[in-house]
Order: structure tokens, then C-alpha cells, then sequence
């Protein structure tokens, strides 16, 4: 189980960096902390024990390191970036 619990968090952080929906940000593993983090999340997630294991992995995955998006608000033909990160010559300014 271990190996494709690495395979699918590689496949999810790749993702995740690649700003796709339902990959993961930020995550630093190995397979053994994948595998606790999985059998955790099952522990309390029993109502999904029937689902497929690649799912119930992904969502346990998603809850420990979840990718946070911009909002987007559209205004009169402009588009702002609200609560996106600010690059270092806003931060000085």
C-alpha cells in the first residue's frame, strides 16, 4: 500500500503545482507518513470505506495539505486578485 500511496501523492502534488483542481500544496512526505496519514483518515471516515482507495486517499491527502486559490472578483471589464500573494516590491511599498 505504501508505494501507491507515494505514487498518487506524486501524482496529486504535481497537480497541485500545476494549479489543477483536486491536487495537493505544500505537502512533504515519505511513504510512512502517507500511510499513517491515510489510516487515520479511514479510522474516522468510516462511511467511506466503501469508496475506492484512490479516492478515500486523495481526500485525505486534500485535508492535510489543500491548495488555497485566489479569488478571483470581476469588476467592470478588470479582474483583481484578491487575497493572492503580494510580490516583494508590493510588500516594501
Amino acid at each position: 500500500m505504501p508505494i501507491q500511496l507515494m505514487g498518487l501523492a506524486d501524482l496529486l502534488l504535481a497537480m497541485g503545482n500545476s494549479q489543477m483542481p483536486g491536487g495537493i500544496c505544500g505537502a512533504d512526505y515519505d511513504a510512512a507518513t502517507l500511510s499513517k496519514v491515510f489510516s487515520f483518515w479511514a479510522e474516522h471516515h468510516p462511511e467511506r470505506w466503501k469508496d475506492d482507495m484512490a479516492v478515500s486517499a486523495q481526500a485525505s491527502f486534500r485535508e492535510l495539505w489543500p491548495c488555497q486559490r485566489p479569488r478571483i472578483a470581476v469588476a467592470a471589464h478588470s479582474v483583481m486578485m484578491l487575497d493572492a500573494p503580494k510580490s516583494a516590491a508590493e510588500t516594501r511599498a
